[in-house]
């Protein structure tokens, strides 16, 4: 489900959001048992990252902080990498 995601070139700001959102979810009520999304964290963050980057829109930008608070606050180490990177 990522993988075509982070491939595409056009403006799918909603989808993205739509889909992180809800594996987001799932993993808040531990809906993962084959540890899908948990070996998928790292395509996600750079997914969020790069569409926040892109987005012009702020309710789009807002909800994309929202979740990469919400990674933060479950401990994904991989956020502040990404966010130096992003930051250069």
């Amino acid at each position: 489900m990522i993988w075509p995601l982070k491939e595409s070139t056009a403006d799918i700001s909603e989808v993205i959001i739509e889909v992180c959102e809800v594996l987001i979810s799932a993993l808040d009520r531990r809906i993962d048992p084959y540890f899908r999304f948990s070996s998928q964290v790292d395509n996600v963050v750079e997914l969020i990252l790069r569409a926040y980057q892109n987005s012009n829109y702020e309710n789009y930008r807002s909800r994309y902080l929202y979740l990469i608070d919400n990674l933060l606050a479950k401990g994904v180490r991989r956020i502040p990498r990404e966010l130096r990177e992003y930051d250069r």
